[in-house]
């Protein structure tokens, strides 16, 4: 049961957004390239101890949202809450714990009342580079996209690891940019840490768990209740795109049940292929629960395809493809 009511759970939930939003205008704000202040290829995010998401900015990259928990809970594996302090800051860049190729950064902020961990503070953006090949989409392996960084501290208890910047100023063709890109990263987690403690002082919170327990819980109540009311079945869509050499024909589904998982994902880490068809089921189902960790909850993801990004972004302009406009629903009731 709910330590909160529904009233006061809106309220503070509402509070968490707003705090994610401002997060995000810092980064925005502050950021050195056109990537993160005109295109927005960004999400900023607020999660729990167990890297488990409480609430993203308004303006977010889908996939972002679903890889950054998974990254947050490798960087557990990887320095174990005992193990951090104040003042800490966290990264890596490694496909297979992050968002699928090497120019995103993944930047978290573990945040402290006291001596204690309470939360993170999340954010992800691309950089203009990252050494590699100038075109990373064509790249024919990892190797190619350039320096892949594995989960380590940025910052230290608030001290700068001078080889990892030492590392970006020497093997990015614009090391300004990918700098400040990052630093306005920790720049945005520390605005989105401060306001979670300030907001945890004004209602008297000492303990995000059961707030977090509460979210997580109507997040997952609300997808499936969206779920429900979709009719039983199978639903698939296809569109034409441009592709390297010929045009691509590219195809989706969404299967209510009993697709075998695939043994691994063309280009796609398993982290980047799970994240990316949840965000399409979460946009067909419904647009308007703003938690997303728990909406994942109630749906199995077996297998995607290579041409997973030009699809998702597709079917979320206009998730009605799939059950309205051509949607072909092949199995299930009329």
């Amino acid at each position: 049961m709910s330590h909160y009511d529904p009233i006061t759970l809106e309220i503070l939930w509402s509070r968490l957004i707003a705090t994610a939003d401002e997060a995000a205008a810092t980064l925005v704000r502050t950021a050195f390239s056109t990537i993160v202040y005109e295109t927005h290829d960004y999400t900023c995010v607020l999660l729990d101890t167990q890297g488990d998401s409480l609430a993203q900015s308004s303006k977010s990259a889908p996939s972002f949202i679903g890889t950054l928990p998974a990254t947050i809970k490798h960087f557990l594996r990887w320095f174990p809450p005992e193990t951090l302090r104040p003042g800490d800051v966290l990264l890596t860049n490694d496909p297979w714990m992050g968002t699928g190729h090497t120019p995103d950064m993944n930047v978290a902020t573990p945040i402290f009342l006291g001596s204690r961990l309470v939360g993170f503070a999340g954010g992800v953006s691309h950089v203009v580079d990252i050494g590699g090949i100038p075109y990373s989409a064509s790249a024919r392996d990892v190797y190619e996209e350039g320096l892949r960084i594995p989960p380590c501290k940025l910052y230290s208890e608030g001290k700068r690891t001078k080889l990892l910047f030492d590392l970006f100023e020497y093997n990015t063709r614009a090391p300004e940019q990918v700098i400040g890109d990052i630093e306005a990263l920790v720049t945005a987690n520390a605005m989105g840490a401060q306001r979670l403690l300030d907001l945890m002082d004004e209602a008297g919170i000492e303990d995000l768990a059961p707030l977090a327990t509460a979210i997580q819980s109507a997040s997952e109540q609300a997808m499936r209740k969206a779920l429900g009311r979709i009719p039983h079945g199978d639903y698939h869509h296809e569109l034409w795109m441009d592709g390297f050499e010929e045009p691509l024909r590219i195809r989706a589904g969404l299967l209510e049940r009993g697709l075998p998982e695939l043994p691994h994902v063309p280009l796609l880490p398993r982290v980047e292929a799970c994240a990316r068809p949840v965000r399409m089921i979460d946009g067909v189902a419904q647009r308007s629960i703003t938690a997303r960790q728990n909406t994942l909850e109630p749906a199995t993801v077996g297998g995607m395809h290579l041409e997973a990004h030009s699809v998702l972004a597709r079917l979320l302009a206009e998730p009605a493809l799939l059950l309205e406009h051509g949607g072909a629903r092949v199995h299930g009731a009329p």
